[in-house]
This record gives structure tokens, sequence and C-alpha cells, in this order.
């Protein structure tokens, strides 16, 4: 029988009372962890800052499995026990007759640490001793965000050139080579706040100085670019790719300056409107009009619409169609009022297309 079968009657309320008190437990020894003499003050106050963070949401859904009172639950009754760990914990669940108590708390002592282990909990760790090539690594690194730095400051770049710049000074960080950058040329309009168009401007201007250079070759998906960023003199390419323009953003990534997140919208309609999608789901003319039609009537700075399509599914006695939309809209839009709002255009461009469809000729 598994817990996750709806059918099998299984009352998880049991379970979940012993795992939510697990839980509660091992944080809570965080706290015990924290308490011993050993460990040092910044290590102790973040440990209990990590126990209290967990607590604080562990404890209340204890109480309520356990089906106590709300004063259980008050900060007044449990803060002893991100400062005094298990016994505390102990204390709690007595008061409040959760449970039983004993196991864990006999459990925090019954085991001491032998000689080997706490001289290993005190043991340092040594710094990692650099290789010539991690020297040379950071080395670079240090080079070009010091000659980027100065670029940035007195080297005559736009504020797309120095938002670019600053992006792959970032991304760099995170790279596996030493002076080469990965960015996503989709996304790179939205990650520098800037529009398409600004963002080329801007990467040509850092070609035209020699700030960077596109390098192929490299195992990187279709939708990125890799640049290195150059220092002259230092990692600069003796063939170095000759400027081309590239395309950078994707229609509907941002609107009115705001960044979007993409949705998906089906519809169905009545078996009248449903036979009309069966019948223009193989017209790519009619696809195209009624995604224009769509755009147009809920605006393309409110919300892109990315595609039309109509998906048929074999139902017993019949197809049903399904038109799916895939759009693009603000994070902060309400994505149900902009359903209902694609939904109407919908509903009025199929009824007049049905009409005109059928309407005789003369």
């Amino acid at each position: 029988m598994s817990i996750f079968d709806r059918t099998s009657g299984f009352d998880p309320t049991d379970w979940m009372r012993e795992k939510s008190l697990a839980a509660l437990e091992i944080a809570v020894k965080l706290v015990d962890l924290a308490n011993e003499p050993d460990t040092t003050n910044w290590y102790e106050k973040n440990l209990k800052r990590m126990a209290e963070h967990l607590i604080a949401r562990l404890l209340p859904m204890t109480a309520l499995l356990y089906d106590v009172g709300a004063e259980a639950v008050e900060h007044d009754q449990w803060k002893g026990i991100a400062e005094k760990g298990t016994f505390a914990l102990t204390k709690w669940c007595r008061q409040w007759k959760v449970a039983n108590p004993y196991h864990f708390s006999e459990g925090i002592t019954a085991k001491k640490r032998d000689e080997d282990e706490t001289a290993e909990k005190r043991q340092t760790v040594e710094p990692t001793i650099l290789t010539n090539d991690d020297e040379h690594h950071t080395t670079l690194q240090l080079e070009i965000h010091h000659h980027m730095a100065y670029q940035m400051l007195s080297g005559g770049l736009n504020d797309p050139a120095k938002s670019l710049l600053a992006w792959a000074l970032f991304n760099l960080g995170a790279s596996e080579y030493a002076d080469i950058a990965v960015l996503n040329k989709n996304f790179l309009p939205t990650d520098i706040g800037c529009t398409p168009e600004q963002t080329s401007e801007g990467y040509r201007l850092l070609y035209q100085k020699g700030l960077i250079e596109k390098v192929e070759g490299l195992n990187i998906i279709d939708e990125a670019i890799a640049l290195r960023l150059v220092v002259e003199g230092v990692n600069d390419s003796k063939h170095a790719l000759p400027f081309q323009e590239v395309g950078f953003g994707r229609p509907g990534l941002r609107l009115q300056g705001k960044p979007t997140v993409g949705n998906i919208v089906q519809l169905t309609f009545d078996k009248h409107h449903n036979k009309y999608l069966e019948w223009i789901a193989c017209s790519q003319e009619k696809i195209r009009q009624l995604h224009e039609a769509l755009q147009q009537s809920i605006g393309s700075d409110y919300v892109y619409i990315e595609n039309v399509q109509v998906v048929t599914m074999a139902d017993k006695t019949d197809k049903k169609c399904i038109l799916e939309i895939k759009c693009r809209l603000p994070f902060d839009k309400d994505d149900r009022l902009i359903e209902d709002q694609i939904k109407t255009a919908a509903e009025k461009w199929i009824k007049a297309s049905v009409v005109s469809t059928t309407r005789p000729n003369g």
C-alpha cells in the first residue's frame, strides 16, 4: 500500500506526525551543535540562526498535527528551544503532550564523541594550494577586471556597452574559461535592461574598441554567444574573428520595459464552433489571421502572442479541438484577466469568421 494511493483508505495523519517531529528534532540538534564548547562564535551564531528559521516553521506544523492549542506556538513558549536545544524541546513536548519526548532526549546524550572525533571536529581546514594553472587563471581575471573597470570609467563607452560589459564580467566568474564569458543571446537585452537595438549598439562599440572578441568552436547551445574579454597585449588573439552583426533578444521578452513570463491559454468551444476549429486547423492562412487578430485586439504592448495552434484530441464520439495560445505577459499582470480577454477576442473572431464563411455570395 502506498501513501500516495488515494483509493487505499490510508490515513496519513500519524505518518505526518512522525515525520514532522523527526524533522523538528533534527533542526533542534543544530542548536545542540552550536552550544558545544568548542564551537566558534561565528558558527554558533549562524547555526542558531538557521535552526530558528527551521523551528519557526516546523514547530507550528507539528503542533497542528498533534492537535495542541494555539498557545503552544506562541514565541514565548518555544523561544527557549532555539537557545537551549533538545532539552528545551523535550520540556515543550512534555508540557503540550506531543508524542514521547524521551526517545530523542536520551538519544542526544547516549553517544559521546571519542577522542578521534573530538580531534576531527577541532581540525582546521587548510587553504587549497593553487597550481600554476590556477595562479595564471586568477592573475588573468584580475587583469581583465582591472582593465574593464578603467574602460567603464574612462573609455568613452555608452550605457548599453557598460551594461553588457558588466554582465559579461559577472558571468566570467562562473565560466570554465579564464577570459571567456558565455551569454544567452535571447535573454541578453532583458539581462542588461536594454532593448535589442541598444544591446546591438553596445556590442558593436565594445568590438570596435577591441574589448571583446567572439569565440567559436566551443560546445555551447545555439542561443549562446561566447565572448573573450580582451586586454591588449595580455590575451588578445592574433587572428580574432572580424565583427559580425548578432541578433539579440526575442520578441516579447520585455513589454513596457518589464520582463515577461510565458503562459499557455487553452480554450474550448461548443460543438458548432468546434467543427470550425477542426476546419481551420488545416489552414495556415486562417491560423495566421487569428493570430494577428488576437494580437491586435489585446495590444502588443500589453501581451505578446507567440503562437496560435489548434490541437485535435480524439474523443469517444467525435474530435475535440482545443485552441492553444502561447503568450508572454509582464510578471505583474493578472493572468486570469488576460486569459478572459484572450478568450473574448478569440470567440469574437471565430463567430465573425464563421458568419463570413457561411454567408452566401452576391
